[in-house]
């Protein structure tokens, strides 16, 4: 199953996203291969996931089942669609001549990749640069989901966005155990030990917004968190907040 993105940090979000859902029976980064070997070719990144007991909503009919993803940016995807039609569907040897215009074609490839990373990367801050002055005031105001997407683009940098609406998801989580202010949930997450529960959960990726926060959230308040707020989701959260939590509180320790 191919997936594509149109720049390449978006595909490590993609692995993230599935790998945080699905048992990972294989991981290969061909991009990764190509820098350790100093080789230039085809660069996705392949995965082959199983539908384990904390499946996903929608899979629970689908447990033990495997199937594969290849994660790459539309002109990865491009390339390897040509290639394959041109090699693997040959019926004799490939011209050197073609073999060599494949991988100066590859690097080309790359090039074009980083140069759309920097062309995002310059439009965010533009935008950021233009946008109104966060007046966020620290203290008794309610919390909204868009005051706490702006604490977690603060406190995370490095972890990868969430969907928009899933802000207000965890804002109404909170909510379900009394984190109802900007004061309080700044206070959650300026004495939150970031690097802890990331090694406790043992993410393969960087963690996004929405799982790191829930995690976070299971690490406080436990048992009472998985009452209050199982019924926030799908029938499976139950389950799977009950699998992370012995993650986190593991009963030999």
């Amino acid at each position: 199953m191919p997936l594509r993105t149109h720049i390449k940090p978006d595909v490590s979000r993609v692995v993230t996203a599935l790998t945080g859902q699905f048992n990972v029976i294989k991981d290969e980064d061909k991009s990764e291969v190509h820098l350790r070997e100093g080789t230039i070719g085809y660069a996705a990144h392949h995965l082959i996931l199983e539908v384990g007991d904390d499946y996903p909503a929608g899979c629970g009919q689908h447990i033990g089942q495997r199937f594969e993803v290849q994660v790459k940016t539309v002109l990865q995807h491009a390339w390897a669609e040509f290639e394959h039609d041109i090699r693997y569907k040959s019926s004799g040897d490939v011209n050197p001549a073609i073999n060599r215009a494949f991988t100066l074609a590859s690097g080309l490839i790359e090039l074009a990749d980083d140069q759309f990373v920097t062309i995002h990367t310059e439009m965010s801050r533009e935008s950021q640069s233009t946008a109104p002055v966060n007046t966020l005031v620290h203290g008794t105001e309610e919390l909204t989901a868009k005051e706490l997407t702006s604490m977690l683009v603060a406190e995370l940098p490095e972890n990868p966005r969430s969907r928009r609406e899933h802000y207000q998801w965890l804002v109404e989580l909170m909510a379900a155990v009394g984190i109802t202010t900007v004061d309080e949930a700044n206070r959650l997450l300026t004495e939150a030990d970031w690097d802890a529960l990331t090694e406790r959960m043992g993410y393969r990726f960087i963690a996004g917004h929405v799982r790191i926060l829930d995690d976070l959230l299971l690490s406080k308040f436990g048992q009472d968190y998985i009452d209050k707020t199982a019924s926030l989701s799908d029938a499976s959260r139950e389950g799977k907040l009950k699998y992370r939590l012995n993650k986190l509180c593991p009963a030999d320790g």
